[in-house]
Parts: C-alpha cells; structure tokens; sequence
C-alpha cells in the first residue's frame, strides 16, 4: 500500500479511489437515513430536516465532503512544507480515519471539514512567526461554528489555546478577537431565532442535548469499539513517533506541526466531556493526518548493513485499513 504510495499522482488517485469505494460503497447501495446524534447542534438539525428524507443524497455528500477535506487538506499541509509535495498519504489517512464508520453525513464530517478552514487560519506563513489578528478571529469563529453543528466540538477551543500559547498571543487584542470570533457565530444565530421567536425552543434543545450526553455500549457495540480503540491506539504511536523528529525541522515548520497537533487535545477533551466509550476516533482525523504521515514515512533504521523494520510501516498501515472497516 504504502509502495503505491510514492508513486506517480495518478497511481495514488487511484488509490484514493480504492479506499473512498471500500469505505462507502456499501453505504451508497444501502444508505441509511441522518441518524439523531446526541449533542447535534442546531445546524446539524436543521441538515436533518433537509436530507432526512434522502438518504442516499446525504451519503454521496458526506462522501464527497469528505475526498474533498482530504484533499484540500493534504494541499494545505504540502504547501506550508509539513509534508512532501509530491505525496497523498495524508489524503488517504485522512479519509480512512474520518470515513470510520462511513454511514451517513454525521457531525463528525462537518466537524472535521470545519476545523480543516480553522487549522488552515491557524497556520503560518512565510517567515513570520506569529498570525495576524484577523485570523485569530476568524479561526475561533470556525469552532464556534463547529460546536453549532455538535455541541461537544467546543472543546476544540482547548486547541487553540494551545495555539495561543504556541505563537504568544497575548496581547488585549488578540484575546478580543479569540473572543469576538467564537460568540460571533452565537449572536448571529441568537439574533435570527429571536426574529423568527425560535429562542427559547432553541435553549430548551440544547440543555435537553447536554443532559443526555453520557455512556451507551451493548454488545453490538463491540466490534466496532474494537476498531476504534486500535485507531486510537495507532494515533497515540503516532503522536510518539512525530514528536521525536520535531526537533529535525526548522522553527516555522515546529511551529505549525505544534497547530495540528493540538487538534489531537480538542478530540481527547470532546471524548471526556461526552464521557463516549469507546471515543469516537473520527474527530482525530485532522491530527492524525500529520502524525500518521510522519509515523508512515519514518526512514528504516540500519544494523550491520542490513534494513530494520522496514515492514513496520506496512503493518500499520493495514491495521489502521482493518479498523477503520470494523468500526
């Protein structure tokens, strides 16, 4: 898989192909409806209302949402130098990771859509080692827009404060616009509902989403806890292993590695706000695609002029296949 990988563009669109077939094609011939989520938000709901009943609509669009995430993401990364330029290995572990379990268009991918534009803000630049204002705003609005699709994304906000603390934001006005930007989202929504009078409708509904937050596993549930505490497991290594080459690389290049990385605590806070077991390995997708890159590429080591290790990555990479289809 991973030979396939490095070879011509055409080959791994190819190969991006494969997976996007493996992992949806059976959720296109038989597409099951938008599933209630507990903590949907309001934009997620009013999605439902829209695609309900259209089952098979809303599997092609999360499908194609989601290529296009991995994509446009495996872009974004190329060009600020995090990955190779010539590689989709981030695209594919991008899409095997979100797609798992491939249903419907569920909050996890508008979520992760939604923090692949706020990583993108959040990144550097060029030589400048801090960001503009503008795009601190801009940046917290995209998660404040993230917790109205699934209440609990807000504790992607622990991400960028990591980010804060990462480019030394501390100036009044960079703490005005982290704030300005994520109640923007909230005014603009509150303002519209208390036109149409939907306040109040609103406000009981999202108390009514937290209070039901809580454990729910069967044994039907148990294959599919399987594949996502490998996935989980996997991206733990993976954290591992990139932290150790970060040293390796210039200050930008940390800088912005530290960004997406961060997004790694917003999931780990999502999963223990929700108290979901197993946590649902979907929202690690964004962190997971550079740190899976960096633990896939690792060069083999070499003891009395013979390779060590070399199948390691191929190993990886299989279970990380295996699991995303058991979830």
């Amino acid at each position: 898989m991973l030979k396939l990988m490095r070879k011509s563009t055409v080959v791994q669109l190819l190969v991006l192909v494969a997976a996007m077939v493996l992992l949806w094609g059976r959720a296109v011939v038989h597409p099951v409806p938008m599933e209630e989520v507990e903590g949907s938000g309001l934009l997620y709901g009013l999605l439902q209302s829209w695609l309900g009943a259209l089952p098979r609509l809303s599997v092609v669009l999360a499908a194609l949402l989601v290529l296009a995430e991995g994509m446009g993401f495996n872009l974004l990364l190329s060009r600020v130098g995090l990955v190779g330029k010539d590689s989709l290995l981030p695209a594919l572990l991008f899409i095997v990771v979100s797609s798992a379990p491939a249903a419907a268009l569920s909050p996890a991918v508008l979520v992760n859509g939604l923090l692949v534009l706020y990583v993108q803000q959040a990144l550097l630049r060029g030589t400048l080692l801090t960001i503009p204002t503008g795009k601190v705003c801009s940046a917290t609005a995209l998660l404040g827009v993230a917790s109205l699709v699934y209440l609990p994304a807000a504790a992607f906000l622990l991400s960028y404060l990591l980010v804060v603390t990462i480019y030394r934001l501390y100036s009044w006005r960079d703490w005005a616009a982290l704030l300005l930007g994520l109640l923007a989202p909230y005014v603009l929504v509150v303002a519209v509902l208390y036109l149409t009078g939907d306040v109040a409708t609103w406000w009981e509904r999202t108390l009514g989403e937290f209070s039901q937050l809580g454990l729910h596993f069967s044994a039907a549930d148990l294959w599919p806890a399987v594949g996502r505490v490998v996935l989980v497991a996997l991206a733990v290594y993976s954290l591992i292993v990139a932290s150790r080459r970060m040293n390796e690389n210039p200050m930008a290049w940390q800088k912005n590695a530290q960004v997406v990385i961060a997004c790694f605590v917003g999931a780990v806070a999502l999963w223990v706000g929700t108290a979901l077991f197993p946590p649902d390995a979907r929202y690690l997708a964004v962190a997971f695609t550079l740190t899976g890159t960096q633990m896939l590429t690792v060069k083999p080591t070499y003891t009395a002029g013979r390779k060590r290790r070399q199948w390691l990555p191929e190993v990886l990479m299989l279970t990380l296949i295996i699991a995303a289809l058991l979830c």
